[in-house]
């Protein structure tokens, strides 16, 4: 099994070359979506870091989920074919048959998604509770009391 670094550039002209309409998520540097409805899109979690280099070998792979194109719900996380994505020299084949497979996943019963990627995700965001409670965050032992 030989390992290759893959580039931005070479994840992107896959995607553009795949049947699927793609967006790279602006936030963060090496997640994308490949959109299967107005509601649902296949999330990829590539191997791209934050300053838009690749990770060494045996630091990363590639993952895919269903998500809620509304919120970002994840939405089907477990239907996996496999545990992850290695980045190997047929990654592409390796990869397209990945989307596939979660788009096959999508088309059982795309009704069902649409309906669930409309619900609110379960768990607050992690930036929301901060807000809600920001002496939970902090390293005082104990709360301030307020006056």
């Amino acid at each position: 099994m030989s390992y290759t670094r893959i580039t931005r550039d070479e994840i992107e002209a896959w995607l553009d070359a795949s049947p699927f309409q793609w967006s790279r998520n602006t936030n963060t540097a090496g997640i994308y979506f490949v959109n299967l409805s107005d509601e649902v899109a296949i999330k990829i979690s590539s191997t791209v870091g934050s300053r838009d280099d690749v990770m060494g070998k045996g630091r990363a792979s590639a993952d895919m989920m269903l998500v809620s194109r509304i919120n970002g719900r994840c939405l089907n996380r477990k239907a996996k074919d496999r545990k992850h994505f290695k980045r190997t020299s047929g990654w592409r084949t390796t990869w397209a048959d990945g989307l596939r497979h979660w788009a096959g996943v999508f088309n059982k019963c795309p009704d069902f998604y649409a309906r669930i990627a409309h619900e609110a995700p379960r768990k607050p965001q992690r930036r929301n509770r901060y807000i809600e409670r920001p002496w939970a965050y902090t390293f005082n032992k104990f709360p301030k009391a307020s006056a």
